[in-house]
């Protein structure tokens, strides 16, 4: 399987992952450990989702995109995305709950 195909196949996991933990969040409430469980699957969704869209991009030959943010920045140039801003504020969402923890 190549390695686009593994991440792909590793992203829709994790995101299933996080829709589950989105429901169980309604379901329960805001219990710290489904709150903390709940924001770490949007950190491994989140993750996952950047270094594909890299893996993509690599593959249609743009090289030069590195970091989260560059990438964002890339996938909304070549029209994977529609909404630059969105990505960005769960960039942001994403580093401020990494280092909060």
């Amino acid at each position: 399987m190549s390695k686009l195909k593994d991440k792909l196949s590793n992203f829709n996991n994790e995101l299933q992952r996080l829709k589950e933990a989105d429901k169980e969040h309604k379901k329960q409430g805001v219990s710290d450990v489904v709150r903390d469980g709940f924001i770490q699957r949007f950190e491994f969704t989140y993750e996952l989702a950047w270094k594909t869209t890299k893996v993509f991009l690599e593959d249609t030959g743009i090289l030069d995109v590195n970091s989260p943010k560059a990438v964002i920045k890339e996938a909304y140039a070549q029209k994977l995305i529609s909404d630059e801003k969105n990505w960005l504020l769960m960039l942001n969402d994403r580093n401020m709950t990494f280092h909060m923890y």
